[in-house]
């Protein structure tokens, strides 16, 4: 189902809004979801998009401000990501910890993670997130991504996503100081405007995979096999 039926669905008056104004900040919480006639909700794996690989002519300085691996590694994938997107989660959980084996700790690739929001809940999220560094950054992401249903469906989000944040280390009043943060805010929303700018970024998750043979976009749900192929296609150029 595209989003502009997902948003004509939920509410005639959201339909007329860009994609991050939201009403009651639901608007692409459903991201990843679809609606049966009845007006259930439901999970939607088979809502993958279409994958996409583009090169840049370009090569512009993209946000290295949550990494992980070996920063000299030949390869570094960007993954710019919403923590209220679906398919984003699916990746993170389920592809990510396969990367990570394969390519990241052995130094081969490096991965920075991008927040991109779609709707007022993954940018509080990301915000709160970002109270975090290191690994503890990473633990916080998969912990987000692994509640992302409980949370959507939470009549206390914000209350929601504190207590995670505690269970992951830090005190209320830290997390509401990350919560309220403008400064992180600004650069949330700087680096979602590259993107928008730069790289033409319509879906999440997107991939950007640049090494010294250039850069490559690949757009949408990603399995293990397909961003493999790619990796070692560049590990193998020379």
């Amino acid at each position: 189902m595209k989003f502009e039926k997902i948003i004509k669905t939920l509410s005639s008056s959201v339909a007329g809004f860009a994609i991050f104004v939201l009403a009651s900040g639901m608007y692409l919480s459903f991201k990843g979801y679809d609606i049966k006639e009845n007006g259930e909700i439901v999970l939607s794996e088979n809502i993958i998009a279409k994958n996409k690989v583009i090169n840049l002519d370009s090569r512009p300085i993209l946000p290295t401000q949550y990494t992980i691996g070996n920063k000299n590694a030949p390869i570094t994938i960007y993954e710019y990501s919403s923590l209220g997107c679906y398919h984003c989660a699916t990746f993170h959980l389920k592809v990510f910890p396969l990367l990570k084996e394969k390519y990241i700790d052995t130094g081969k690739v490096r991965l920075s993670f991008v927040n991109f929001p779609i709707d007022q809940r993954s940018m509080q999220s990301a915000q709160l997130a970002s109270c975090f560094t290191g690994d503890k950054y990473f633990s916080m992401i998969k912990v987000l991504f692994e509640n992302q249903v409980a949370l959507a469906t939470s009549n206390d989000f914000t209350g929601a996503l504190i207590y995670y944040g505690q269970e992951n280390g830090l005190g209320k009043e830290k997390l509401e100081s990350c919560l309220a943060s403008k400064e992180q805010e600004n650069i949330i929303l700087a680096n979602r405007e590259q993107a928008l700018d730069v790289l033409n970024l319509k879906v999440t998750p997107t991939f950007v995979v640049s090494s010294s043979k250039g850069m490559e976009v690949l757009s949408g749900a990603q399995s293990f096999s397909a961003i493999s192929s790619v990796i070692e296609k560049i590990l193998t150029q020379k």
